[in-house]
Formats: structure tokens, C-alpha cells, sequence
């Protein structure tokens, strides 16, 4: 009997064209199917019609209605099973605004870091 073995779904959120194709290479490289999106509005709207997301890698300063950091709380509220990562350069910027379960990453990050922590929020 053949198995099939679905990969976990990540949305990359990333406003900054070659850092967003860049870190869905890296989410991809370790396994994931990638989804990406620009601003935090258009992640809730993909969130919201695709219930196979299972992990957000998010940065904080996005256009729009959404940053990364309120985005992390909205998905901590209405999807509390999907895992959150987030990252940022340098600004004034306290990780204990984040939820309890999300986890920050600043940049530059290790890609190695972030996809072995990817992989263990999924598992």
C-alpha cells in the first residue's frame, strides 16, 4: 500500500521581493510547499481560505492595515494550531508583544536556525 505524504504548507509574508522569494527557497529547500503574500491584509485573506496552512514566517514592518506583529496576534486568536515566525531588522521592537507560541527571529537570521525551528513548530 502506497502512502502519500503531504508536505506542511508555510506562507512566507514578506514585503521585500528578494527576501520573500530568498526565504521561501529556504522553506522549500527543508520541505515545505510555499504560499507567499506581501502585506499581512493579504496573508488573513489566504489564511482564511486555505485551512492547510500550518506555519506563518512573517516580518514586522509590511504595508497596510496588518503588521507582522498584529498579524501574529490574529492568528494566534482565529488559528491558534498554525505556528508563527517572526522576523525583523532593527527597530525598537519587544518579542513579548508577539503570542506566547510565536517565535522571533532578527535579521539576518540564520537560515539554518530558522528551518530546523520551522520544521520542530510543525512536527
Amino acid at each position: 500500500m502506497n502512502k502519500i505524504i503531504s508536505k506542511p504548507t508555510a506562507l512566507i509574508v514578506e514585503d521585500e521581493n528578494i527576501t520573500r522569494m530568498e526565504t521561501m527557497d529556504v522553506f522549500a529547500d527543508a520541505g515545505f510547499d510555499v504560499i507567499e503574500a506581501w502585506t499581512g491584509d493579504m496573508a488573513l485573506h489566504l489564511l482564511g481560505r486555505l485551512p492547510t496552512i500550518q506555519l506563518v514566517f512573517t516580518d514586522v514592518r509590511m504595508p497596510g492595515r496588518v503588521d507582522g506583529i498584529r498579524l501574529a496576534q490574529l492568528i494566534a486568536e482565529r488559528w491558534p494550531e498554525t505556528a508563527v515566525m517572526v522576523c525583523s531588522g532593527p527597530l525598537a521592537f519587544r518579542p513579548r508583544t508577539l503570542p506566547d507560541k510565536a517565535r522571533f527571529f532578527p535579521k539576518p537570521f540564520s537560515l539554518n536556525e530558522v528551518s530546523a525551528m520551522a520544521l520542530a513548530l510543525v512536527a
